[in-house]
């Protein structure tokens, strides 16, 4: 024998269920909480790409730059002659895409649309000043902006990507601000 029990209005419930989590959804990923995970993702790649790190794929685990894709000898003499004058952020052997710093200073995470941020660097155009030959400080221009500078690197160093753990970190930080939205419902 078995026991037939219909509930009736579950499609009203079930619809009514979905519209609540949208909702949630909503709230706990608007635009100010978007721009903070973009910002403190784009913070993440600048410390792994200084620590010479790379990521071809989205997930991949990072790679050591230096490891796969060197210094030519005559980039690295290049590093040694004007070491004064680099970032502190490196040292003439480091491959780390480090040169004056701009680039990676240029690096900004924002609220793109709905549910999606983008990384990026601003435009402005490179001056980079270093000490030349007798100690004259010689400064060279480029009509190359960060953007510009970052894409040709990407094609070199693949870096412009998430590591798996800053994919876990990006779905870590919605799952708080979802917990956080939970619990101002709750009250």
């Amino acid at each position: 024998m078995a026991l037939k029990i219909n509930i009736e209005g579950i499609d009203k419930t079930k619809r009514g269920l979905k519209k609540r989590i949208k909702e949630l959804k909503n709230a706990a990923l608007d635009k100010d909480n978007i721009n903070k995970i973009a910002e403190q993702t784009a913070n993440d790649m600048r410390i792994r790409i200084r620590d010479g790190k790379g990521v071809k794929n989205r997930g991949d685990r990072q790679y050591s730059m230096g490891d796969k894709y060197p210094h030519s000898s005559n980039y690295t003499k290049f590093r040694q002659r004007i070491s004064e004058s680099l970032s502190r952020y490196t040292n003439p052997s480091r491959v780390n895409l480090s040169l004056s710093g701009q680039m990676l200073e240029a690096m900004f995470g924002k609220y793109k649309n709905k549910n999606t941020f983008m990384i990026g660097f601003k435009k402005r155009r490179r001056i980079f000043k270093y000490k030349g030959v007798r100690k004259k400080t010689v400064e060279m221009r480029t009509k190359l902006g960060n953007d510009d500078l970052a894409e040709i690197n990407n094609k070199e160093r693949p870096f412009l990507e998430l590591t798996d753990k800053e994919v876990k970190k990006v779905k870590d930080m919605v799952v708080e601000f979802l917990k956080k939205e939970l619990l101002k419902r709750r009250d």
